[in-house]
């Protein structure tokens, strides 16, 4: 896994405001096919697509996740072996969820707070969850935006993890070929 990748699903006015935000940042824009843009910062590169989806890549989680295999005991690899299509992501996330929040909070948090955004979040959020009948929306915009890029870092693992197991042609490597079986 040479990059981390982090989805979250987005309005148009938030494509705006973040386009904002990382064209304050200092961010490289290029375009995208099917998105609106492609921004690029040093190892972070963030994609924003028509449907909505955004996509985060990076590449700080790789040595939690090896440190997560490493430290796996007997049973939690039997599990794996012998669990459903997503059964080393579920191992993954509960070996490493609480440490890549705090790996990422305070970077985003950084760029959230020098942009403004924060501010601008409270303040809409606030006004949001006073209509009545609408589900609260979380005015922690860090935690929020964090949460939603961890769950979208499993999917993604997820996602990844099942084709492995049921595509052998994806069993690209010998540990892979010796765990799920040779194509």
């Amino acid at each position: 896994m040479s990059e981390t990748m982090f989805t979250r699903k987005l309005d148009e006015a938030q494509v705006r405001q973040l386009r904002g935000i990382l064209e304050a940042k200092g961010f490289e824009f290029s375009p995208l096919d099917y998105g609106h843009f492609s921004a690029r910062k040093g190892k972070c590169v963030i994609q924003a697509y028509e449907s909505g989806k955004l996509v985060v890549a990076g590449k700080e989680a790789k040595s939690l996740f090896v440190d997560a295999i490493r430290q796996m005991k007997p049973s939690d690899a039997l599990e794996i072996v012998r669990g459903g299509d997503d059964a080393a992501t579920r191992y993954l996330r509960s070996q490493t969820e609480a440490t890549l929040i705090e790996r990422f909070s305070p970077a985003i948090d950084a760029s959230l707070q020098q942009s403004g955004a924060t501010d601008k979040w409270k303040g809409f959020v606030g006004v949001y969850n006073r209509i009545p009948g609408v589900r609260r929306l979380d005015t922690d915009l860090t935690r929020h935006v964090c949460q939603q890029a961890i769950s979208g870092l499993f999917l993604k693992v997820a996602e990844e993890e099942k084709a492995i197991r049921s595509q052998p042609a994806r069993r690209t490597t010998d540990l892979l070929r010796n765990v799920f079986g040779r194509p």
